[in-house]
């Protein structure tokens, strides 16, 4: 056997290796960049519409998105206070302007506006609505039970492939979000913390939510300065705002606080300029005179086009047999000098006499130890006198 005295092939054996090396690399890479084409099965069952009907008839009428898509929290019937309430947000989200509309505290509304908020952005209604709170965080909870409905909430995602889909792939976020892209061209969708920004793709752009913000923030913190800067270097306004009772008790019965509150949302309706203010609905509750939700409401303020939603919209006729007769009961009971009950056997026993002239703007709202809704009332307002 002859041996060959010629040198190993060092520079070979390494060009090979390396050759080997980028192979790998290349294939890795575009294995990595198929996965996150969501654009495969496009045309499919992916992201066919299951109940178009369902997501044509709830396009303009937010009420009926609530109850189709979101029924789970209101458990009671939706009072006549609460269509005209959702009504007026949704003409606000469609059409502009500035509405603002007094309810009771404990009536649901937060819950409506935020449902309402996720309806504007699904249908496309605004491309960047977000919700003002009273503190920073609290934004941050209504944005959780949103991201929650658009991951699980099986009616959305059934008729709203097109928004749900994307998000779904990018969970866990990190380099998925970066790298998601529809045959080549990026989704720039986003879900984070402070925010969350639908895809655009082909079938968003046709369906008419390509690119929706969603977001939002407390009244006196970023949201009057709140931005987006789209990849094309525009730069976007928030433009709708939703306020949430956006004062605290403390501030309501602070003059200095409620000012700068009131400058607050003055510098929010300013921030995208004149030409071209955003709209807005405030859901609010007066907690004591002149506070930002009574200057909102004032017949004297004339931005604001608004209404009050009253507990009792007509107080009973025969308020003595409320002062005297039931609060003697209630107070008995309270004292443990009458057995538990008493009051509510009083009312039962005079009810046509006591609620004769009174009128509930909810009148299933009965609490527990109550016979009805005006009786719940009455003790709230007998307690505070």
């Amino acid at each position: 056997m002859v041996k060959s005295n010629s040198p190993p092939d060092d520079d070979g054996d390494r060009d090979r290796l390396n050759r080997r090396r980028d192979y790998l690399a290349d294939y890795q890479a575009k294995r990595t960049r198929d996965s996150r084409n969501i654009a495969d099965g496009a045309t499919s069952d992916r992201y066919r519409i299951r109940n178009p009907a369902r997501r044509k008839r709830c396009k303009h009428d937010a009420l009926a998105f609530l109850k189709s898509y979101t029924p789970e929290p209101f458990y009671l019937p939706f009072s006549d206070a609460h269509k005209s309430f959702i009504k007026d947000a949704e003409r606000a989200a469609i059409d502009g302007g500035q509405v603002a509309v007094a309810m009771p505290r404990g009536s649901g509304k937060s819950v409506c506006l935020a449902r309402i908020l996720l309806w504007c952005g699904l249908y496309g209604h605004r491309l960047f609505p977000v919700i003002a709170t009273a503190k920073g965080g609290h934004y941050k909870s209504i944005l959780d039970s949103l991201k929650t409905l658009l991951r699980d909430n099986e009616a959305i995602r059934r008729d709203f492939p097109e928004v749900v889909y994307p998000f779904l792939e990018i969970r866990g976020g990190g380099s998925r979000v970066a790298g998601q892209h529809w045959d080549g061209k990026a989704t720039n969708c986003e879900w984070t913390s402070e925010l969350v920004k639908f895809a655009e793709t082909p079938l968003t752009r046709k369906r008419g939510n390509s690119g929706v913000i969603i977001g939002g923030g407390g009244i006196l913190g970023a949201l009057r300065g709140l931005n987006y800067t789209l990849t094309t270097g525009e730069v976007l306004r928030p433009d709708l705002l939703l306020f949430d009772d956006v004062q605290t008790r403390e501030s309501a019965e602070s003059e200095g606080q409620t000012d700068k509150r009131e400058q607050s949302v003055h510098d929010c309706l300013a921030m995208s300029g004149p030409a071209k203010p955003p709209a807005a609905f405030m859901a609010c509750t007066v907690i004591a005179p002149n506070d930002l939700s009574d200057r909102t409401l004032s017949e004297k303020n004339e931005y604001w086009s608004s209404h009050r939603i009253k507990t009792l919209e007509r107080l009973p006729d025969n308020l003595d047999d409320w002062e005297n007769g039931y609060r003697d009961a209630w107070r008995s009971e309270l004292l443990k000098e009458a057995p538990e009950g008493t009051a509510r056997k009083y009312y039962v026993a005079n009810r046509e006499k006591l609620d004769a002239g009174a009128v509930h703007f909810w009148p299933e709202l009965i609490d527990p130890g109550c016979e009805s809704a005006i009786e719940s009332a009455m003790r709230l307002l007998l307690k505070n006198r």
